[in-house]
């Protein structure tokens, strides 16, 4: 054997020998390494709290029975032809369109886009299905009336409360709309109210009533009830106009379709009648 063949031989044996040395080293201060790893305490999970639905205590206004001539012989054809309604029974409507406070308490949530507003502005966002859910749980909460949406026609009555025209009053006075709104709704009863004490019956957020849209009064009820089509084929309709509407629209008489029932636009809420 060569000096130099020797010499490579024993390069070799002293490289793998320390290899190996430094594997079992490196082994061995892994597993001391995960034997002195603290041990992290799992901390119990939080639990949290189960939302319990609460009365909102609406503020309601009693509207007496009575004769009004319903529609308008100045607007479009959907408020034609101009009929004469009796409603022969009393009933109560909120004061105020439905809050976004109010409606926390009831649902637990808040859809509306102008939630900065605060609570004692108009909740808005809210589809007709929404619209009803809510109408729902409000039934189950406050067995002192029987809470549904307004027909068209109470609606009508109430918002002219006594009236003949299509307005009373200065609409910038009695109405947040396009021209005074500044983009947004606002807090209820902020504007003046109507004969009968019924605040924002104009603007601030449309209206959902119970009835279907039709595209004009021909074949309408004449006693204040709600005229109701298929649900398969119905849109249901809103009053009241907005704080994005103009002014043509801010009066008693104007009446929307609400589009196959599309209600998340930011323009849409709700008020509520009662009956006993």
């Amino acid at each position: 054997m060569t000096e130099n063949t020797y010499t490579y031989r024993t390069a070799v044996a002293l490289t793998t020998g320390l290899l190996m040395v430094f594997s079992v080293y490196g082994s061995v201060l892994g597993q001391e390494g995960r034997r002195e790893a603290p041990i992290k305490k799992r901390l119990p999970r939080r639990s949290t709290p189960a939302f319990s639905p609460q009365n909102p205590r609406l503020e309601l206004v009693r509207i007496p029975a009575g004769t009004f001539m319903m529609g308008s012989s100045n607007g479009p054809s959907n408020e034609r032809p101009v009929h004469k309604v009796t409603i022969n029974y009393s009933f109560y409507i909120g004061k105020y369109e439905v809050t976004q406070a109010q409606w926390q308490k009831v649902m637990g949530n808040n859809p509306s886009h102008f939630h900065r507003c605060g609570g004692n502005c108009p909740v808005e966002g809210v589809s007709r299905n929404d619209a009803q859910n809510f109408i729902d749980k409000l039934n189950r909460l406050d067995h002192a009336f029987k809470y549904r949406l307004p027909t068209e026609s109470e609606w009508e009555y109430a918002c002219r409360a006594g009236t003949a025209g299509d307005n009373a009053g200065a609409l910038s006075d009695t109405a947040w709309f396009s021209e005074n709104s500044g983009g947004s709704t606002h807090p209820v009863g902020q504007k003046q109210s109507n004969a009968w004490g019924l605040a924002d019956m104009l603007g601030n957020v449309l209206e959902w009533c119970a009835d279907s849209y039709h595209h004009t009064y021909d074949g309408a009820p004449t006693d204040g009830s709600a005229w109701l089509d298929s649900q398969q084929t119905r849109s249901e309709v809103f009053r009241g106009g907005s704080w994005c509407g103009r002014a043509p629209s801010m009066r008693a008489t104007s009446r929307n379709d609400s589009g196959c029932g599309e209600g998340w636009l930011i323009s849409r809420g709700l008020r509520v009648v009662a009956v006993r």
